[in-house]
């Protein structure tokens, strides 16, 4: 079972009009059939080309994980500074609070002895009036005593018995 030669040989291969009119004893043309495209190996630009946009995108990647790393470090570090602000302000606030309490113990405290000093000031002039008072008695005595021991020395004669009399 060989294969035919001539005329069946070309008529299989192709039924165009061109090549029935060749001779029967030729070989048909070198032509690769129309349906099946030439090959010429492998497309090595569209592969340089992927392999191009594949390290880009691997690039992009790392790039894109590095901020988003440091963008969790910066956040990281304003919650911290947050934090910190807070406790601050707490104490801040606690400050304020003992300031003000202490501003209110010294207006007691003042208060207090501005009534001390009223006080002082009032009793004062009582023991200074009663001491006045005192005194202004003990004067009155002592006058009327004068004049009774005068009285009893002119009663007594003017002698000298006036001083056995003053003493007891």
């Amino acid at each position: 079972m060989g294969q035919p030669t001539g005329r069946a040989n070309v008529s299989a291969m192709d039924s165009s009009s061109d090549e029935r009119a060749l001779d029967p004893g030729t070989a048909p043309p070198s032509r690769p059939p129309p349906s099946q495209p030439a090959h010429h190996g492998p497309p090595w630009g569209w592969i340089a080309a992927c392999v191009l946009l594949l390290v880009v995108a691997g690039g992009l990647a790392i790039w894109a994980f590095g901020l988003d790393s440091k963008l969790d470090d910066q956040r990281d570090q304003t919650a911290k500074a947050q934090q910190q602000a807070d406790q601050a302000q707490q104490q801040a606030d606690q400050a304020t609070e003992q300031a003000q309490s202490l501003s209110g113990e010294i207006d007691e405290i003042n208060a207090s002895v501005a009534e001390a000093g009223d006080q002082i000031s009032e009793t004062s002039a009582e023991a200074q009036s009663k001491a006045q008072t005192t005194l202004d008695e003990i004067k009155a005595k002592l006058d009327s005593m004068k004049a009774e021991l005068k009285k009893d020395a002119e009663a007594s004669g003017g002698s000298g018995n006036s001083a056995e009399a003053s003493t007891p």
